[in-house]
């Protein structure tokens, strides 16, 4: 059985931070559960799944912030990504400005 993609980051969202995602589908710069990846440096560059070929959705989206109290390269962003139907699938991006 499949699990809908928004019930896996809802579940996400839950475990790291003890609150529900926020709507789906919004662009965010800062520390972000789910919708879409705010690219830091160019285009997009969502990973696909390697066993289905589609493109993954964002998991997790990490700048350097008080949250985090990391930098990676020169204000760099993590991307999670996972696939929706294979969820054990993950693709990992880092963009810096």
């Amino acid at each position: 059985m499949t699990v809908p993609s928004a019930l896996v980051v809802d579940r996400a969202a839950l475990g790291l931070t003890q609150e529900r995602a926020r709507a789906p589908h919004m662009r965010n710069a800062a520390v972000a559960i789910g919708g879409y990846p705010y690219w830091a440096n160019g285009g997009d560059e969502t990973p696909v799944c390697t066993k289905c070929t589609l493109p993954m959705e964002l998991l997790l989206q990490i700048p350097p912030s008080e949250l985090t109290d990391a930098v990676w390269g020169d204000v760099g962003t993590l991307y999670l990504f996972m696939c929706r139907i294979h969820t054990h699938q993950t693709g990992l991006r880092i963009q810096c400005t």
